[in-house]
């Protein structure tokens, strides 16, 4: 059945799903095609919930009974995962893990799980690119290199962050909705969670010598980005500019200025918003009007983003640089 909440933009509804039968289970990864086995003659039941987005996938299940999960993934996507709640004796690739594990599968990868009655999972599968893109938007690096090989993350999820996932998910699983529980809010935030127990904080400056190819990069770079800023820029088609490949471009971007490629377009477009902020009066242009001239558009991220580089929200910049205009104007020195 169909989830009631206002679908959130790039995302499809979600579905939940009775699981009534060990068939249910085929497809208790999206995407993924999965051999399963009933292990106990103990009744199945439990739910599975999936969420299919533009670029990324989530699936959880609630599994009443003891069953097996074998099968290859998806080909073209990384899979991560968590157990929000493994009971005594489930195991993943013939290892039991605990209730806060996480793991990661590369592309294609198998699956081979055993879970017992109670286990609650939770997986996200998107490509090896959006994931690094994610994570910069996080200020953060994550790619092949840090991901490693498909495996068992030798550190258990953090204590905190997996008690609030058990909590949403354990109410996602019992149909408890509000406005302020929206799936798609509950997907992005254990998205999170993953890409921050992976991820490294970049490199400070000054840590290695710099690549002598790194400044050629990120000039052609920058140069691009200058010439593109009010309209989107991927990481790939600024890779392509750059002659590089988007590894390379991370690595220069990093080793160079300290920053992701995204945070420094980021950061660039806040520059000339709070530019125009200062000098918006005279066309009476409004910090919609403003922000969406640089090509952004979600006003609530913005005013974070803004925030945390400037300390202040674009409506405090706006206003006060109104009034001191308003002031300049009637002693004639403001056009």
């Amino acid at each position: 059945m169909m989830i009631s909440h206002q679908p959130f933009a790039g995302f499809e509804e979600w579905i939940r799903l009775p699981i009534m039968a060990i068939e249910d289970l085929q497809h208790a990864v999206l995407g993924a095609q999965l051999d399963v086995a009933q292990l106990s003659g103990d009744e199945i039941g439990g739910s599975l919930m999936f969420s299919h987005g533009v670029d990324k996938t989530f699936s959880t299940a609630r599994i009443d009974g003891n069953v097996s999960l074998l099968g290859s993934l998806p080909e073209t996507r990384i899979t991560l995962g968590i157990g929000l709640h493994c009971p005594p004796g489930t195991l993943l690739w013939l290892k039991e893990v605990a209730s806060g594990s996480t793991s990661v599968w590369l592309s294609g990868e198998t699956y081979d799980a055993i879970y017992r009655s109670g286990s609650t999972y939770l997986t996200v599968s998107l490509t090896e690119e959006r994931l690094e893109e994610l994570a910069a938007d996080l200020d953060l690096v994550l790619d092949a290199k840090q991901l490693g090989e498909t495996r068992i993350s030798s550190r258990p999820l953090d204590p905190a962050a997996l008690a609030l996932l058990r909590k949403l998910y354990g109410r996602l699983h019992s149909g408890e909705w509000s406005e302020a529980l929206a799936p798609s809010y509950i997907g992005e935030l254990a998205l999170d969670v993953m890409i921050e127990h992976y991820a490294r904080k970049p490199r400070i400056m000054g840590e290695k010598r710099h690549d002598v190819g790194f400044a050629r990069i990120v000039n052609r770079a920058r140069t691009y980005i200058m010439e593109h800023l009010d309209a989107p820029i991927s990481i790939a088609e600024l890779a392509r500019a750059s002659f590089t490949s988007r590894r390379t471009l991370y690595r220069a971007f990093e080793d160079l200025l300290g920053e992701t490629p995204q945070t420094y377009i980021r950061n660039l477009r806040l520059n000339r918003i709070r530019h125009d902020l200062t000098s918006a009066h005279s066309d009476g242009a409004t910090v919609t009007d403003i922000a969406s001239r640089w090509g952004v558009f979600e006003l609530g991220r913005l005013a974070g983003d803004y925030r945390k580089l400037f300390g202040e929200v674009p409506s405090a910049t706006f206003n006060r640089y109104g009034t001191l205009c308003a002031t300049l104007t009637n002693m004639a020195l403001c056009a």
